[in-house]
């Protein structure tokens, strides 16, 4: 939906209603002096009147948190992750998140931003094998991104974490996500749909995948941004996500508010 389709005065009226219902006294009319052109900067999944409402919601309170998943870097040229070794130092979409969310301060100057690390793809034997790395290699490096990207972040008052540190039973949720995404018979379309999108970055992973192990790796990888989405949604922070497949399908049913950055590094 283009940004000028926002109907505006709706998203201020439900923002009013919320003021209310949870007592932020005069919060209301401040966000709405900032939350067009907020949103002006962020990807065209924010720029929906239901995003817009989930963002100037969450934006109520005054110091809001922005949780920023990132993964490692696979080796990349052109912008775009090839999968060819694993790497250290701030990783790509670490990079990518620290611009974009450094314009979102420029409307946000109090926002508490985290830079996640998934830790846990270190336990996916495919990935391990493609960047020629054992697990305990793949979490040394993911550490090392760590480091490196608090040396970055940390005197501006960011944070930068494993997504398990962040989320200890993270891996426990994606399990059970998964589990109900795989037996639910409407989801099959779109898993299918999404697998079909992704395919050629799972050939870059591994050539020889038959489609079904690539359905397999979606529903894993959708199970991710459910939980991720219901994180951020019980905790009441925003989420700073990448372009991805999976971002329209389903961070929208669990009530996350994203800031969509524009980048796709796949």
């Amino acid at each position: 939906m283009p940004k000028e389709a926002i109907d505006w005065e709706r998203v201020k009226a439900a923002l009013f209603q919320s003021e209310r219902r949870y007592q932020f006294q005069g919060r209301a009319e401040a966000v709405m002096e900032i939350l067009p052109a907020l949103i002006g900067v962020c990807g065209d999944f924010s720029a929906t009147r239901k995003m817009a409402y989930r963002v100037g919601e969450i934006l109520l309170q005054e110091t809001p948190v922005i949780i920023a998943p990132s993964c490692p870097d696979y080796g990349y040229e052109n912008g775009r992750y090839t999968f060819r070794g694993l790497q250290g130092g701030v990783s790509l979409v670490a990079q990518c998140h620290i611009a974009f969310i450094e314009k979102i301060q420029e409307f946000l100057p109090k926002v508490k931003p985290f830079i996640l690390y998934a830790d846990h793809e270190a336990d996916d034997p495919e990935l391990c094998a493609r960047v020629g790395k054992t697990r305990e290699e793949f979490l040394a490096l993911v550490q090392n991104s760590i480091t490196e990207t608090r040396a970055m972040v940390e005197s501006k008052g960011w944070k930068a974490k494993m997504m398990t540190e962040e989320i200890p039973d993270l891996v426990a949720q994606e399990h059970a996500y998964a589990t109900q995404i795989a037996s639910e018979p409407n989801y099959r379309q779109r898993i299918t749909t999404d697998t079909t999108a992704r395919a050629e970055m799972y050939q870059r992973i591994n050539g020889r995948l038959t489609f079904e192990e690539m359905r397999m790796r979606t529903i894993a990888t959708a199970a991710q941004y459910v939980a991720m989405g219901q994180y951020a949604t019980r905790q009441k922070y925003l989420i700073c996500n990448h372009t991805t497949v999976n971002l329209a399908s389903w961070y929208l049913q669990t009530g996350a508010a994203v800031l969509h950055n524009p980048v796709s590094v796949y």
